[in-house]
Order: structure tokens, then sequence, then C-alpha cells
């Protein structure tokens, strides 16, 4: 089967989906989602620490470093070799809007969905936030809708109940906090399950919570933080073990929500390494774009928005 019997295949079930139970579809949305404001991807922030605290090092022994020892644990190699404040002075610095404090995708987003997850460190959704209630207060609309705002360790397990407000959530914290799951030692706190370590923390048990409750949209994000990716593959396959388990046992089940993810193939379909793993490892359903107009133009038929008139002409100004 090809790419477009897939694509079309992913796009009705997503449709369905939302249709059927708009308020447990939740968005996640990852680097990709900043990078296109200016803030740099994971790879690159890795090597602006190499260039201000370690320059000896190479470009090219640097990114065999990242290879062998992954992106925390070289973050943590090099965090060490300078000040607590210096790391949060270059943290900053690097997650500061270059481009744009927001752009017409996250607006869509906000439109659309009651619960938004994101790993990135950036207030991105809260400046779009803010200019949406100044506008709303100028079409003198008393009552602009209240999001409640969720940060690492502080997690509600309630966002499905109807009477719940709208949730942003701060997976890995942000820049107000001056506290980030970037390096090792934080990955070590949050998730230690990975580390064989005791566990769940409340950052896992809220993941937990979020995939057996909600379908969830990956957009902008890649999977390629392996040790957030290895707890999302074993929280899924421990839902169909215990679905199976209940199957066999003719016990009630819940079905799994189906979870989604935007991809931009690097490749032909049939040779693309990565569709194999989000697909198959990951479980997800695929929807190939080709950029982020592709993205809004999915999240408008979710809604059922009409597109923008495109040529307005004289009358639109005529009164």
């Amino acid at each position: 089967m090809g790419e477009d019997y897939l694509a079309i295949k992913n796009r009705e079930v997503l449709k369905k989906t939302y249709d059927e139970n708009k308020k447990n579809v939740a968005v996640f949305v990852g680097a990709g989602g900043s990078n296109i404001l200016g803030i740099n991807m994971w790879d690159e922030v890795l090597e602006n620490m190499r260039k201000k605290f370690q320059p000896d090092i190479n470009e090219i022994d640097f990114k065999e470093k990242i290879k062998c020892l992954g992106y925390a644990k070289t973050a943590s190699e090099i965090y060490h070799s300078t000040s607590h404040s210096e790391y949060i002075s270059f943290m900053r610095e690097e997650f500061r809007h270059k481009r744009a404090y927001h752009y017409s995708i996250h607006i869509k987003i906000l439109s659309i969905f009651n619960v938004i997850v994101t790993t990135n460190y950036d207030n991105t959704f809260e400046e779009a936030l803010n200019d949406l209630e100044y506008y709303l207060k100028r079409c003198r609309c008393n009552n602009p809708l209240k999001w409640e705002i969720n940060k690492l360790e502080k997690f509600n397990h309630d966002m499905h109940e109807k009477s719940r407000p709208p949730h942003l959530v701060y997976l890995h914290c942000n820049l107000e906090n001056d506290e980030f799951i970037f390096i090792e030692e934080e990955y070590k706190k949050h998730y230690p399950t990975y580390f064989e370590e005791d566990g769940p923390s409340k950052l896992e048990s809220f993941l937990e919570y979020l995939l057996g409750t909600f379908s969830i949209i990956f957009i902008g994000f890649s999977f390629n933080d392996d040790i957030f990716t290895k707890f999302y593959k074993d929280t899924i396959n421990n839902l169909i073990i215990k679905k199976e388990e209940n199957i066999a046992s003719e016990k009630n089940y819940e079905e799994i929500p189906p979870s989604f993810v935007f991809y931009k193939l690097k490749y032909p379909l049939e040779e693309d390494p990565d569709m194999k793993r989000l697909k198959d490892d990951l479980k997800l359903k695929v929807i190939t774009i080709d950029n982020y107009l592709e993205i809004e133009k999915e999240l408008h038929k979710l809604r059922d928005i009409p597109e923008v008139k495109k040529d307005w002409g004289d009358a639109a100004f005529a009164k």
C-alpha cells in the first residue's frame, strides 16, 4: 500500500477520533514547534554548548561523542565543566525567541485542543494566549477562556473531565523555573524507570495517565529523545499487554486510544527508516506532510474550519 492510501486512512481515523470525543484528544508539541520561531534543536544546542564551554573539542569528535553517549549524557559532561549559573544563562539565551513569539499554527492549536503538552522550554503558547486575550478584550469579550498551566511535577490527572478548563502542560519544565530536563541527572530524577531505579516519578505517572486516557497528536516531534521514546514505547506496550490479558480472562477492557504523528518523509516511503519505527515500534498512525502549512490545513479539517478567502477585493472594505 502506498503513501496515498496510508495518508487517507490515517486522516480518516484522526477525524473520526476527534469528532467522537474531542475532549479526549490532546496535542503533544515537540522541538519542531519552536524551531520555526528560531529556537535551536537539541543537536544545535549541544554544538553551541561545546563552542562556549569546551571549544578545545573539535566538531567531528563531538558528534561521535553524541552518537556514543546520547544527548543527555553529553549535555551532563559539558554541564560539569562549567558553573550552574553559566549553564542557566546559556539555556536562557538558547531558548529565547529569535524570529517571532508565535505563528498561526500555535493559534490554531490553542483554538482546537483542550489539552496541549509540550517538552519545549519556551513560553510560545502563553505568548499566543496573551495576544488572543488582548484581541478578545478589544472585541469586548469579557470572559475569555482561561487556561490552566501545569508545570513539572504539578500535573493534573483529571484533565479528561468535561468540567475541567483547557490545560497547557510544560512536561520538561520551562524558562521561568530555571529548571530543564536536559542533562542526565534531571532525566534520572524524572524518568527513573529508564535507569532501572525506583519509580514511577510524578512525571512518569502523568504520562501513563495521558497515554491511557487521550489520543495524542504529535506535532514537531522527532522521537530522537531516547529516554522519552523508550518510556513511551514501554507504556504503550504495557497497555496492549493489559488489554490482551483482560480479553483472555473475559474481563472488561478499554480500547487503547489511537495516537498520531505528523511526519515529513526524509526518503521515499519504502526506504524511510523512521516510518517502520513510528508505525511498528511506537504504534503511531503516521500522517505524512511536507511542511507546517499542511499541518495547519489538517487542523482546519478537524474543526471543519473553512479556508480563509484569498481574494478580498474592494467589497470587504466598502463599509
